[in-house]
């Protein structure tokens, strides 16, 4: 059987390549005359998207009093991979909480705030402390063990830990804490 593929090798030469045209239409445009209603269906769905960005600015800058929720909404917009619509917005937030907080080590609520807060501000650029997270160290500075039944803290904690710079020893420390691996390979396992 081999021996006659091989011992006809004029068959693969008398193969004609046929050019076809290639017409390359814009995403979503089905023909090249675009009826009326294409027009205006596409205004249509512009003007809601513009609406929908107007009212996730008003909901980023009215949210001023409370940090946690502006944190929350923000992570939610660059989860969603919209924040680009929003960053001088986003800036100013995350600006505000910086300046609302000069020293950054006496940061309040539980495990999942103070990392969201210590994670959305190192990914901006700003030279948060990680001494904030202190308050979750028991007398040997290890995490505390009640923190085990916070998944949504440890998962948070496991976030901000990957934004460390050298010299920290807290973050250093944390990375190595058989809590978090574990926490960590579980996330790593879901995502």
């Amino acid at each position: 059987m081999a021996s006659q593929v091989l011992s006809s090798p004029a068959n693969f030469l008398n193969w004609k390549i046929v050019q076809w045209p290639i017409i390359t239409l814009p995403f979503g445009v089905t023909s090249s005359y675009p009826t009326p209603e294409d027009e205006v269906t596409r205004a249509c769905k512009e003007k809601q998207v513009e609406d929908l960005k107007e009212e996730i600015r008003r909901k980023l800058m009215n949210a001023a009093g409370n940090t946690f929720q502006q944190l929350k909404f923000i992570n939610a917009v660059k989860r969603l991979g919209v924040a680009y619509h929003f960053e001088r917005e986003i800036e100013e937030v995350l600006q505000h909480i910086y300046d609302s907080y000069p020293d950054g080590d006496d940061m309040e609520g539980d495990i999942y705030n103070v990392a969201l807060q210590f994670r959305l501000l190192r990914q901006a650029g700003f030279n948060i402390s990680c001494g904030m997270f202190n308050e979750f160290k028991d007398e040997k500075a290890n995490f505390k063990k009640a923190l085990v039944r916070d998944v949504r803290g440890m998962l948070g904690l496991y976030e901000a830990v990957h934004l460390r710079v050298n010299g920290e020893d807290i973050l250093d420390e944390s990375i190595k804490c058989p809590i978090i691996f574990k926490y960590g390979t579980f996330y790593a396992f879901i995502m």
